[in-house]
C-alpha cells in the first residue's frame, strides 16, 4: 500500500491502482487494508480521489460489520477541517471500537 501511495504521489495512477490490487488481494476482507488503501488516496488528493476513498471506505465498513477503528479515524481526517464536531465523533468510535476488541487506539486518543 505504501508503494502505491508513493506512486500516487508521482503521478502514477495506473501502477498504483496495481499495487493496491496485489495488497487487497493477499486478503479481500481484511477492513484494515482496505482503510490503508482508502487512506493512501487521501493523503495524495482528497478531492481528485474522492470516488476511489469513498468506495473504499464504504467497502471497509461492509467488511468489518462497521468495527474497523482506522476507518473512523480515517473518516474524522477527512472531515476535522469542516466539523471538528463530528471528527470528535467518529475518533471517539475508534476508541470505542478497539476497546471492545482489546485494544487501546492511541492513533485515536491523541487526534
Amino acid at each position: 500500500v505504501g508503494l502505491g501511495e508513493i506512486a500516487l504521489k508521482n503521478g502514477d495512477k495506473s501502477a498504483a491502482e496495481k499495487l493496491f490490487k496485489e495488497a487487497m488481494a493477499t486478503d479481500k476482507k481484511d477492513a484494515a487494508l482496505t482503510a490503508a488503501v482508502a487512506r493512501a488516496y487521501f493523503n495524495v488528493d482528497p478531492v481528485l480521489y474522492k470516488k476511489e476513498i469513498d468506495k473504499n471506505v464504504a467497502k471497509a465498513l461492509k467488511d468489518s460489520k462497521n468495527l474497523e477503528p482506522a476507518v473512523y479515524v480515517l473518516q474524522g481526517d477527512m472531515i476535522k477541517a469542516s466539523d471538528i464536531g463530528q471528527a470528535a465523533g467518529y475518533y471517539e468510535q475508534a476508541m470505542t471500537y478497539d476497546e471492545q476488541a482489546g485494544h487501546i487506539n492511541p492513533e485515536a486518543y491523541v487526534k
